[in-house]
C-alpha cells in the first residue's frame, strides 16, 4: 500500500525545541557531527546545520567538521552564520590535499566529496572517538541527541536500510541477513574502527570490486562494514521516495516501519535527483528545507537579491511570479560534474552554460 493514500496519517515535523529555552547548561552533552561539501553544497550545508541547531534541546553542544572540498571564506561566514542561534564549534579540513581521482563518479548529482569520509578515522582528531556523519541533502527534524545516544560499543557503526536493499545486496552479493544500507547517516564508531586499517579497507575493497561499484562510496562502505553495523529505526534516514510510496519487494523493514518512518521522521533524506528541494520546489517536504534555509546566513543575501527582482516584477505587473521566486528559486547556481571538469550555469533554475575543460 501506498503512504500516498493513507490520508488519516498524520506528520510530526521539526518543533525547533532549542527556541523555546536557550538557557546554557554546565555540563552538556558533546555531539561531533561530520559533513562533506564542496562549494556547490554549502548552502546545503548550512541549512542541515540550522536543522539540528534548531531541533535540538539546550543540554547538548555541537562540534562540526567540515570535510572541505573547496568551501570559499565567504560561504565559510555564512555556515558560520548559524552562531546566531547558538553557539558551537567548527573545524574544517582541507580535503584537496587528497587525490581521490581513482573513484568512480557516476551520477551527475554526486561530486568527488563523497568519498572524503573515507579518511575520517585518520583525519579527525584522536580523541574523537564517535562521529555522525550526515549527507547535506537533509533535514534534522527531531533532537538528534536520540540518536547519538545509540550504543554502538560493539559495532563499527549504527546506520539505516536503503530502500532499495534487496536488489543492491544481490548486486553487491552481500549475505541478505546483513541487509544494505544508505550511507547518508552512518554512526560512526571510530574507536573501533581504528583498529584495523579502514581507509586501506575501503581501497582494497573498490580494487577488487570494481565492476560491481555503481552507488559510490555507499556500496564501498556496505562491503567493508557488512556484519558490523547495527541497524537503528528507519525514522533516522527517511529517504524521499517513501513519500511517493515505496515497493516492499525492495527491502526488509515492515509496513509497521515504514509507517513509522513516513509520521515521525528524524532526518528527511532528499535523495533522488528530482526530489533536492532547490531543484524542484513543489516535491513533498521541499518547504522544510526552505523552513530551515531562512535561518542561514545564506538567506539574506537571496533576500536581498530578490527584494530588486520584486520591485522590477511589481513594476511590469508579474506580481504572483516574483513572489514565487522570492520564497523558492536560487537565482544563479553553478554545478560542477565529473570531478570539476564540466561545469553548468544555471539563471533562475534555467541552464545558461555549459563549460567543459580536457
Amino acid at each position: 500500500m501506498s503512504f500516498t493514500r493513507e490520508k488519516n496519517l498524520t506528520i510530526t515535523l521539526g518543533k525547533q525545541i532549542y527556541l523555546q529555552n536557550t538557557k546554557i547548561v554546565q555540563k552538556p552533552k558533546h555531539i561531533h557531527i561530520v559533513f562533506a561539501s564542496d562549494n556547490n553544497y554549502a548552502q546545503h550545508c548550512a541549512v542541515t546545520m540550522a536543522s539540528i541547531l534548531l531541533n535540538s534541546d539546550n543540554t547538548s553542544y555541537f562540534h562540526f567538521h567540515i570535510l572541505d572540498g573547496g568551501i570559499s571564506a565567504t560561504n565559510k561566514r555564512k555556515i558560520e552564520y548559524a552562531k546566531k542561534i547558538r553557539m558551537f564549534s567548527i573545524q574544517y579540513y582541507d580535503m584537496k590535499l587528497y587525490d581521490f581521482s581513482k573513484f568512480p563518479l557516476n551520477r551527475p548529482w554526486i561530486s568527488v566529496s563523497t568519498y572524503y569520509r573515507l579518511l575520517m578515522p585518520q583525519i579527525l582528531p584522536l580523541d574523537v572517538d564517535k562521529v555522525l556523519y550526515l549527507d547535506c541533502d537533509m533535514v534534522v527534524e527531531r533532537d538528534i541527541k536520540e540518536l547519538w545516544n545509540t550504543d554502538i560499543s560493539e559495532y563499527s557503526a549504527a546506520v539505516v536500510e536503503d530502500d532499495c536493499s534487496k536488489e543492491n545486496m544481490k548486486r553487491m552479493k552481500l549475505p541478505i541477513k546483513n541487509k544494505y544500507f544508505n550511507a547518508g547517516m552512518i554512526l560512526f564508531n571510530l574507536k573501533e574502527i581504528r583498529k584495523s586499517n579502514f581507509t586501506d579497507d575501503c581501497i582494497k575493497y573498490f580494487k577488487k570490486n570494481e565492476q560491481k561499484i555503481i552507488l559510490q562510496d555507499q556500496d564501498i562502505l556496505n562491503g567493508v562494514l557488512n556484519g558490523k553495523c547495527k541497524y537503528v529505526s528507519q525514522a533516522w534516514n527517511t529517504n524521499f521516495p517513501i513519500y511517493q510510496g515505496s515497493d516492499s519487494e525492495r527491502h526488509c523493514f515492515t509496513r509497521k516501519e515504514e509507517i513509522e518512518e513516513c509520521c515521525h521522521p528524524g532526518i528527511i533524506h532528499y535523495t533522488t535527483a528530482d526530489s533536492k528541494p532547490w531543484i524542484n520546489v513543489k516535491k513533498n517536504m521541499a518547504s522544510e528545507y526552505w523552513k530551515y534555509f531562512k535561518y542561514t546566513g545564506f538567506y539574506n543575501i537571496f533576500q536581498n537579491i530578490f527584494s530588486a527582482l520584486l520591485r522590477l516584477f511589481r513594476k511590469r505587473g508579474v506580481e504572483i511570479y516574483s513572489l514565487y521566486l522570492l520564497k523558492f528559486l536560487p537565482l544563479f547556481e553553478v554545478r560542477e560534474l565529473s570531478c570539476g571538469i564540466t561545469k553548468k550555469y544555471y539563471f533562475l533554475g534555467i541552464q545558461l552554460l555549459k563549460i567543459s575543460r580536457k
